[in-house]
């Protein structure tokens, strides 16, 4: 968080100064010069209009009196932005005068009251719904698989039993014979394919049956079990 904060402020032309535990490491993230040493955090806050806070320590590091001296005596606004889980800048920070405390919850806020927000947030909900139903579409799908299979295999049977039929079986060429079934079958199963995805998508159980039943595929074979209803009666 801290690198992208960075980042995003270099982008708009902005060279923060940055403090952390490991001077080191803040060199590294900001580049020399603009270093500001931990134990003089108040002095880098009292000359910042802007202080964003991203570290990981378990307790504050920026304190109600780290930003009460800082802005003894100011007139310029603060606004410091806490990005931290938990929170490392004292909530109370927020009743100095002249400081603005932004953090994770407040980040929740409604947007929607502001149009550009709200068609954003419309777009991004219209977007996630849409990945949503299509991974729930593709994971059901899978179930479509082993009616598919056996659907075509059913088909490539009948396709080549029949061109045996009509040619002789000395007379057609086992690669060409499986390369001609293999294609009449590709064009044929299009439909039922199309319509297994579907079923299956929609949780449609009885819709697998019957194009089980259409192509002469025992529905156990498939994995689909019998609907429960009333047991059926013999005549008699």
């Amino acid at each position: 968080m801290a690198r992208a904060a960075v980042d995003h402020l270099a982008g708009l032309g902005l060279r923060p100064t940055v403090a952390a535990r490991d001077e080191a490491y803040a060199a590294r993230l900001a580049g020399p010069g603009v270093v500001c040493p931990l134990p003089a955090l108040t002095r880098g806050i009292a000359e910042a209009d802007l202080l964003i806070c991203a570290t990981s320590a378990a307790q504050h590091v920026v304190t109600v009196d780290h930003v009460g001296r800082a802005m003894a005596g100011r007139v310029a606004p603060l606004t410091v932005v806490d990005l931290s889980v938990p929170r490392n800048v004292n909530a109370e920070v927020a009743g100095i005068p002249g400081v603005t405390l932004i953090d994770v919850e407040g980040l929740a806020d409604d947007g929607t009251a502001e149009p550009r927000m709200a068609a954003a947030l419309s777009t991004a909900g219209a977007m996630a719904g849409a990945a949503a139903r299509q991974f729930a579409e593709g994971v059901a799908a899978r179930d479509a698989g082993p009616v598919i299979a056996a659907l075509r295999r059913r088909v490539e049977e009948i396709c080549r039993a029949e061109l045996v039929k009509s040619a002789g079986r000395d007379a057609v060429d086992p690669d060409a014979l499986a390369r001609l079934t293999h294609s009449i079958a590709g064009k044929l199963m299009h439909g039922p394919t199309m319509a297994a995805r579907q079923a299956a998508a929609a949780g449609d159980s009885a819709g697998l049956r019957s194009l089980c039943d259409m192509f002469g595929v025992p529905p156990a074979e498939v994995g689909l079990a019998e609907p429960v209803g009333e047991p059926r009666r013999l005549a008699g």
